[in-house]
């Protein structure tokens, strides 16, 4: 991530100036990203254990449009995109199974 590029690169003060411009990030941006970096945010938590929960029942299978619609039947306003969002912090992958395909018989008359 820039964010720990430019604290990486950066012991200076001056500098972080000049890397923030480089990088094309607000130095309000990084400095907020250093202040918040460690919070764990316990409402978004919950929904990621909620997230974990709904894929392991569904052995794997559910996708985010299926997370989603089972956290709004549970009560939470979730969208599509956020719960992406949570299978992306939870390390959540979708695994559909593969469609039937039948064997070409071969003709032997």
């Amino acid at each position: 991530q820039t964010i720990a590029l430019i604290e990486l690169l950066s012991r200076e003060q001056n500098i972080v100036k000049q890397l923030c411009h480089l990088f094309e990030i607000p130095r309000s941006s990084y400095h907020y990203h250093l202040k918040h970096r460690g919070l764990v945010k316990p409402e978004r938590e919950k929904l990621r254990q909620q997230a974990i929960a709904i894929h392991r029942d569904s052995r794997g299978s559910a996708g985010a449009r299926t997370i989603a619609g089972q956290l709004n039947q549970l009560g939470e306003n979730v969208g599509r995109y956020k719960a992406a969002s949570l299978m992306r912090d939870a390390g959540l992958i979708s695994n559909q199974p593969r469609k039937h395909r039948y064997k070409i018989a071969n003709d032997e008359s």
